[in-house]
């Protein structure tokens, strides 16, 4: 992933729980970038309930918005979940699987 570019500042996603926790992936430089199983994926998430591409994370300069893509067990978004693209702002909850993540804008 580039590193560099203002678009994304110190936007980054932070695992709460589930088999990462701890890890935190900075999307400095990303304009999308998915969520899933699968090593292609640019955050790979070691949890058996998220699928191999499971979420799009698109930023912006001010946030970021998050889209499903079509994920066996849905996206979640402070506790609702999503159907459609869903802008995320400073300390959102998101949950793919069985992990909790929280969006950080620095």
């Amino acid at each position: 992933m580039a590193t560099g570019d203002s678009r994304s500042g110190g936007v980054r996603l932070v695992v709460l729980d589930g088999p990462d926790s701890g890890r935190e992936f900075p999307l400095a430089g990303a304009f999308a970038i998915a969520i899933g199983r699968a090593e292609e994926a640019g955050i790979v998430i070691d949890d058996d309930q998220v699928s191999r591409r499971h979420a799009l994370v698109t930023v912006f300069e001010d946030g970021a918005r998050i889209d499903d893509l079509d994920s066996t067990n849905g996206t979640w978004v402070n506790g609702a979940r999503i159907a459609v693209p869903h802008p995320l702002l400073e300390g959102d909850e998101l949950r793919v699987g069985g992990t909790r993540l929280r969006l950080l804008i620095a």
